[in-house]
């Protein structure tokens, strides 16, 4: 693991994230992110280091799926996963799940990133 990974790790446990999301966004195993959150005091419920250390990522109460950036979330509406709209454009690109279908003309079985596409 790295020093930045390692500085990500810590900043996203004071700003109350778990460790499934903390793996999920830095592409580390949850299990890597626990042993050293373990290890450097920063175990437990998020909720609770982000009380802790809650005076530094005041008024920001968002964290970014795709680049673990802060960001503050609406008053109103539907929470927001991404800080920005090209984030967002970059997760989806990176993290989709591919769909097998038989192509209708030829037989073949092929992969793509629709649900409904039915022709190679």
């Amino acid at each position: 693991m790295t020093d930045k990974q390692k500085m990500e790790i810590i900043r996203l446990r004071m700003a109350g994230c778990g460790y499934k999301r903390i793996a999920a966004i830095l592409n580390v195993p949850r299990d890597r992110v626990k042993y050293f959150c373990k290890n450097n005091g920063f175990d437990g419920f998020g909720k609770d280091i982000k009380e802790k250390y809650a005076p530094k990522t005041e008024g920001l109460n968002g964290v970014c799926k795709c680049c673990g950036m802060f960001f503050e979330q609406p008053k109103k509406g539907r929470k927001r996963k991404y800080c920005s709209p090209e984030c967002k454009r970059i997760w989806e690109k990176t993290h989709y799940k591919p769909h097998e279908h038989k192509c209708f003309y030829c037989g073949k079985i092929f992969e793509s990133k629709t649900k409904a596409q039915k022709f190679c």
